[in-house]
């Protein structure tokens, strides 16, 4: 039971940005990943700590705009209604959008600029 709260309690957080270190958490998690995936692929330390923090920082910051945005109308966080589906495909699409400008800096800078794409 312990642990079904503390889940809730996230998920409270990272839906109405009632405090942000579970944001922020959450988003590490993220960059976390995407500096393991950019490691796989044996990118070079630099790279891999700057898609790390640029997706941490991102991630939270978009996390957190959508918490502020669901506490304006109740509708943007009911499923039923379709403010909820436009303001989740707005986050998700952000989200996406983030991806893809760090594929684009790792392909401009690494092959490029630096015409080395491993280090």
């Amino acid at each position: 039971m312990i642990l079904v709260g503390k889940i809730k309690k996230n998920i409270d957080a990272k839906k109405y940005s009632t405090f942000l270190t579970p944001i922020f958490t959450h988003a590490c998690y993220h960059g976390i990943l995407v500096g393991l995936t950019l490691t796989y692929f044996q990118f070079s330390l630099e790279v891999i700590l700057l898609g790390l923090i640029f997706e941490t920082f991102t991630h939270f910051l978009i996390d957190t705009a959508k918490g502020f945005i669901n506490r304006l109308n109740t509708d943007f966080t009911n499923p039923t209604k379709q403010p909820y589906w436009f303001i989740f495909g707005l986050d998700q699409f952000a989200h996406q959008l983030i991806k893809i400008a760090i594929v684009y800096w790792i392909v401009y800078k690494q092959i490029f600029v630096n015409f080395n794409i491993f280090s």
